[in-house]
């Protein structure tokens, strides 16, 4: 598993918010479109209450998460 997968997740679960906001940002530059990472900076804006950059960030990860057959959560980052 990538580490700032894991890393994300740890800091949501501990309500790191903005430090896993940032992380996942990281993520996602050297990995785009990746729909783990999408996905855990959808939850870490949610949590900040930026609904408006978490809505755009939705779309991205249905993009992303189309096929697959396992919905995501905090944990499994």
């Amino acid at each position: 598993l990538p580490v700032r997968e894991s890393l994300g997740g740890a800091l949501l679960m501990n309500r790191a918010y903005a430090q896993a906001e940032r992380v996942f940002r990281a993520d996602l530059y050297r990995n785009p479109r990746s729909g783990r990472s999408l996905f855990g900076l959808r939850e870490s804006l949610k949590a900040q209450n930026k609904t408006s950059a978490a809505s755009m960030i939705q779309a991205e990860y249905e993009r992303a998460w189309r096929n697959a057959d396992t919905p995501l959560r905090v944990q499994d980052l």
